[in-house]
């Protein structure tokens, strides 16, 4: 099984690499094990409401994406 381990922080290119691998075609065949850190983010999914997930003005307040 491939370990793959991305040095990035930036949550956008890490979720971005996470989709890419889930979805490639080549690597249909085979678990792989992603590993990846972010700098502190939020990500919220598409059916949740940032308004009630969490405090969209307390996260831009202490510089959180």
């Amino acid at each position: 099984m491939p370990v793959i381990r991305l040095d990035i922080t930036d949550p956008y290119l890490n979720l971005a690499a996470e989709e890419h691998f889930l979805y490639s075609s080549e690597l249909d065949a085979e678990p792989i094990v992603l590993l990846w850190s972010s700098e502190p983010s939020v990500v919220i999914g598409r059916h949740q409401n940032p308004w009630l997930e969490c405090d969209p003005s307390q996260l831009r307040d202490r510089g959180i994406r």
